[in-house]
């Protein structure tokens, strides 16, 4: 499969994407630093290696944009196997292999089985943070989150969503001001974490619920599954199990402390 059409559309002329809305009204520069901060952007390997890195505040950089929890689709290319943690380079042919590193867990008796499913020339989608390493002339992405894509669809979808974080960044901006909520926490491209539009991820019906109600939770250890109980009690156990489970396969949600409490990974 070829995608560099896809890489053409949103990257432009100078290889850039999610630049600053024209006309947008001015806002503090530590508020912008501390929305964007908290935003899971769909990115490329082209965005990911041509992303400056600012030493100083330790961040990465592009068109303005800072980068710091990240999720791609691609294809693996290479798999390298250590004690504690698995080596990936992700190709998604827009640019040079992205070097993804997931940490073992030892705890979790699926972690053996989802290794398994993550080889060689299989497509899937990382979710995690975008780390530097010797001042910024190494990179990679810190994965929390690493599943097989099922459905071809989704490749299609995430350069799809690459060009949408670019026309939601640009709007966000006049929301946060509008909305006058500027400490709310964001749920991927803007505020208003249990509202519609494009806060919800696209997601619908349970999953949707459960997603906004983890999304609003701001605790550092995240939400309990008994708070989520309590707080979605039309919808049967049986059901929050599965959008909890659905959720984290698909990079919106990850545990915490334990099993039983989540975040959103847009936090």
């Amino acid at each position: 499969m070829n995608y560099q059409g896809f890489h053409g559309n949103y990257q432009g002329g100078d290889g850039g994407f999610m630049s600053p809305g024209v006309g947008s009204p001015a806002i503090d520069s530590s508020q912008k630093k501390k929305n964007r901060s908290q935003t899971l952007l769909p990115i490329t390997a082209a965005i990911f290696h041509k992303a400056e890195y600012n030493s100083t505040e330790d961040v990465f950089r592009h068109d303005d944009i800072d980068i710091h929890q990240v999720t791609i689709v691609g294809v693996i290319r290479e798999v390298q196997e250590a004690a504690t943690n698995i080596s990936y380079k992700i190709d998604d042919m827009t640019g040079d292999l992205v070097s993804v590193r997931k940490w073992i867990d030892a705890e979790d008796p699926s972690d053996n089985l989802k290794r398994s499913e993550c080889r060689e020339d299989t497509y899937v989608r990382v979710v995690g943070n975008m780390k530097s390493f010797n001042d910024g002339q190494m990179r990679s992405v810190m994965a929390f989150s690493l599943v097989p894509v099922k459905d071809f669809d989704e490749i299609s979808f995430h350069f799809l969503d690459v060009i949408y974080a670019n026309l939601s960044l640009k709007k966000a901006p006049n929301l946060s001001i509008a909305n006058n909520n500027t400490d709310a926490p964001l749920n991927r491209f803007g505020n208003d974490p249990l509202g519609g539009g494009f806060n919800d991820a696209g997601l619908t019906g349970h999953n949707k619920v459960v997603f906004n109600y983890i999304s609003a939770c701001t605790a550092e250890q995240g939400i309990s599954i008994m708070e989520l109980k309590q707080k979605t009690k039309n919808i049967g156990e049986v059901q929050l199990r599965n959008s909890l489970e659905w959720l984290s396969n698909e990079g919106h949600i990850y545990s915490t402390i334990d099993d039983d409490h989540f975040r959103s990974t847009s936090n």
